[in-house]
């Protein structure tokens, strides 16, 4: 079964090339959903709360995909920065790149995992959506997601470009 979702994952990645603004939406939340899978955090949670900053068709691409399934019992919310070390996954859409300097000072240290539509992967992000060749990829920043203390799976690090 995880051989399977992973080669959709990875038939996905690769097998989107420019898409419109509410079909990427629909690929990031996907994503943002199986990263969850893929990263363990240092204590187990019961429910895994993802933050989403701001106004964002993924926001809602989220909200609807969970409606439908959510047998992992994540919670999502619209946060302001302020409020993002409150989560254990944070997405910032790049309507709010002006934003990361802030978010990442409120985590702190905390066990926050940071997920970035544009490329803060030197940042502080510890996965940031690119672009390349019109397809949609991302790159896994291994080292600042540990040193949150998380853990992420080998398999997402082999879909994903590292830093």
């Amino acid at each position: 079964m995880k051989k399977t979702v992973l080669l959709l994952f990875a038939l996905i990645l690769y097998g989107t090339g420019a898409v419109a603004q509410t079909q990427e939406s629909k690929i990031q939340a996907l994503f943002i959903l199986k990263f969850i899978e893929n990263v363990s955090w240092p204590q187990d949670r019961k429910d895994i709360v993802i933050g989403v900053v701001g106004k964002s068709e993924t926001l809602a691409e989220l909200e609807s995909r969970l409606k439908l399934k959510n047998p992992n019992g994540i919670v999502i919310k619209k946060i302001a920065p302020s409020e993002a070390s409150s989560c254990d996954a944070v997405y910032v859409p790049s309507s709010e790149d002006k934003m990361i300097g802030a978010i990442t000072a409120s985590i702190n240290d905390k066990s926050v995992l940071i997920i970035t539509e544009s490329d803060f992967s030197r940042k502080g992000s510890g996965i940031s959506f690119i672009e390349e060749a019109g397809r949609m990829n991302f790159i896994v920043n291994k080292d600042a997601i540990e040193a949150k203390g998380m853990k992420v799976s080998n398999s997402l690090l082999t879909l994903g470009k590292k830093v």
